[in-house]
């Protein structure tokens, strides 16, 4: 049935080798087209090479770093794991929610407690749009730099925020709104990236980084520049500094985490007996 073939699915791919390359068939040689074929065997900075079925076959993956590679092996996880609830599961009416939960989004703004908010924005819109496409191109780079540093793992968010500039500035500041009148009607455009840090750790520099990647993005490419027409920057927010524009999530998340740790404690509480239960007990 279909669950025996979704669960054989995903117990593969969560048993799957990478970075050994992922082909769902065979690759095929056309000589005559002259077209570059992925080859096995061939350097790739790939970290889970996917090869495409059709002519002429390619990694699909290419700029596939570790974060990437880890995000994916967590949500392939959880969703055998769900998949095994439903083998498990004999309730019949419940079986349509557990095919619902293997949908459900992730919980970006749930999992982390710190941000790394990278934002850009610009006096016209021709260079807003190229600034904004050029920094979706290199924020990988980001990602992966960071990721690089020991003891610290990151994730991007890969959605673009549309932000009022004093509510940009309210978050860098931790809340605190030091913008000038004369920038609020600019809307900045926002990207996220979650940062966690290994228990214990107190200090994270990440300047270099930083600086090498507002250089790259600023500099970098072929667009013409003038002074003062465009900006970038990375700023460092606490979940709890979000703008208000990306608050909607950030707050359905941590509800969704109080409600989540509220069923935990009734639960446990449920579990214990009362003085009535032990009384009959003894």
């Amino acid at each position: 049935d279909l669950a025996m073939h979704m669960r054989a699915f995903f117990q593969n791919m969560v048993q799957y080798p990478w970075p050994k390359p992922l082909c769902v068939d065979f690759i095929e040689e056309r000589e005559h087209l002259q077209f570059s074929v992925f080859k096995f065997g061939a350097p790739t900075p790939s970290s889970a090479p996917i090869i495409t079925p059709a002519y002429p076959s390619m990694n699909s993956t290419h700029n596939f770093g570790l974060a990437a590679l880890s995000i994916l092996k967590a949500e392939i996880s959880r969703g055998y794991a769900i998949l095994q609830n439903l083998h498990d599961e004999g309730d019949p009416g419940r079986t349509l929610s557990i095919w619902s939960s293997l949908l459900d989004p992730r919980d970006f703004f749930a999992e982390f407690k710190h941000f790394l908010m990278v934002t850009t924005w610009a006096r016209d819109e021709e260079r807003e749009a190229a600034y904004t496409g050029l920094l979706q191109a290199k924020i990988r780079f980001l990602v992966n730099w960071v990721n690089s540093v020991h003891g610290v793992s990151c994730c991007l968010w890969p959605r673009t925020y549309r932000i009022p500039a004093n509510e940009a500035e309210k978050a860098r500041s931790n809340g605190r709104n030091s913008r000038k009148a004369s920038r609020d009607e600019v809307v900045e455009n926002a990207f996220f990236i979650g940062i966690r840090t290994q228990r214990g750790m107190r200090s994270l520099e990440l300047g270099g980084h930083v600086g090498s990647f507002v250089n790259m993005v600023k500099y970098g490419g072929d667009i013409p520049r003038q002074d003062g027409t465009v900006n970038v920057a990375v700023s460092h927010v606490r979940l709890k500094y979000l703008p208000p524009s990306a608050l909607v999530e950030a707050r359905a998340a941590r509800e969704r985490r109080r409600r989540k740790k509220m069923l935990v404690q009734k639960k446990k509480k449920q579990q214990q007996p009362t003085l009535c239960q032990l009384l009959l007990l003894s």
